[in-house]
């Protein structure tokens, strides 16, 4: 409801109120109408007055709400913004720590599987240098306790100092004919 139809409806109980004299003259009755009037004004412009009053008070007290409003609005924007940056900032040192983490773990377990694999070659190694020893000298011994190979080995021997035997004979033999055919 606006002012308009508050002052409206108030010059209309006014208007129904007013008792209509028959005794009074014309003159009397507008004077007192005049002063009933005047009244009826000084009520509405302390009406006005105290509506004027209570909108100025409303608007001061939805403006004071309102930038109360708005500063904790930018409290908790600033607070967001500080809460953002400082995530981004943890995320950011706990990536470089997990990154740096795992290069050392991958590092570690690099050198650690070389090792392992190097250990690995290295007894592979051995063992076939141990399997491959084992077989000739087993080889060998087999062959050492055959009746055949020892027949072969003296008949071996015997052309070998028959072979280096040989020089010396010859020495000697030429040594005795020039020895004898000298004489």
């Amino acid at each position: 409801m606006n002012l308009k139809d508050k002052m409206n409806s108030e010059s209309e109980k006014s208007g129904n109120e007013r008792p209509r004299d028959s005794g009074m003259s014309e003159t009397e009755l507008i004077l007192k109408q005049s002063h009933e009037l005047a009244m009826e004004n000084e009520q509405l412009r302390n009406l006005i007055i105290s509506m004027r009053e209570q909108t100025a008070t409303m608007i001061s007290s939805v403006k004071n709400e309102y930038e109360k409003k708005e500063k904790e609005l930018d409290k908790q924007i600033n607070e967001t913004e500080q809460l953002r940056t400082y995530t981004q900032k943890m995320k950011s040192q706990i990536d470089k720590a997990v990154e740096h983490k795992a290069k050392q773990l991958t590092v570690k377990n690099s050198t650690a599987c070389r090792n392992e694999y190097l250990l690995k070659i290295k007894a592979i190694y051995g063992i076939t240098a141990a399997a491959l020893t084992y077989s000739i000298y087993v080889t060998i011994l087999t062959g050492i306790n055959s009746v055949r190979f020892s027949r072969d080995l003296l008949k071996a021997i015997y052309y070998v100092i028959t072979i280096a035997k040989l020089p010396f004979d010859i020495a000697y033999k030429v040594s005795n004919f020039v020895y004898h055919f000298k004489y």
